[in-house]
């Protein structure tokens, strides 16, 4: 029971590089330039989709990475 709270916070990081990813591959920008705020992903030329918009385009039946980094200020 103890892991469950990292298991969570790999969960996450592995949907925002998901939701990163796809926001890049359809605003034509780098992944390392797209911003994930409120509720949206941000390319530097100022278009934007939503989460739900970016859900919608993928798929979460994907192998889950357990390396990624944490959001900064993430707990375990």
């Amino acid at each position: 029971m103890q892991d469950s709270g990292t298991a969570i916070l790999n969960a996450a990081a592995n949907v925002r590089l998901l939701l990163s990813e796809t926001a890049a591959w359809r605003l034509l920008t780098d992944v390392d330039k797209v911003e994930l705020r409120d509720g949206a992903a941000h390319a530097p030329s100022g278009e934007s989709l939503t989460y739900g918009e970016l859900a919608a385009m993928l798929s979460l039946h994907v192998a889950a990475r357990p390396d990624l980094a944490r959001r900064e200020g993430a707990r375990a």
